[in-house]
């Protein structure tokens, strides 16, 4: 099990199901309401995520080729990202109902 760093009741644990290339992601406890703002948040109530590594280097591949903002390429890219991971989903899951 894994426990989030500032919550420790709050916890995710990974299933591995056998015979099939999934698992299963599962939370347990109930997500903390107050999250805590880390210490160079400028704007005082939002809880800062840091940017995945591999979206930060899409975003500096695409200003060096493109005239874009960084805003408008970090729109765009975590929008595949999401849009790719929602694809991957429904993908397994047709494979789990139609492998009989």
């Amino acid at each position: 099990m894994n426990s989030n760093e500032r919550h420790k009741a709050y916890t995710k644990r990974i299933t591995v199901v056998s015979g099939a290339n999934a698992y299963i992601c599962e939370y347990l406890g109930t997500f903390p309401e107050a999250n805590v703002s880390h210490g160079n948040c400028v704007f005082g109530g939002t809880e800062y995520v840091r940017t995945h590594p591999g979206v930060q280097a899409r975003i500096k591949e695409q200003c060096k080729l493109t005239k874009n903002r960084p805003k408008k390429i970090y729109t765009d890219v975590t929008l595949l990202l999401f849009i790719a991971s929602y694809c991957l989903l429904l993908v397994s899951v047709f494979e789990q109902l139609f492998s009989n």
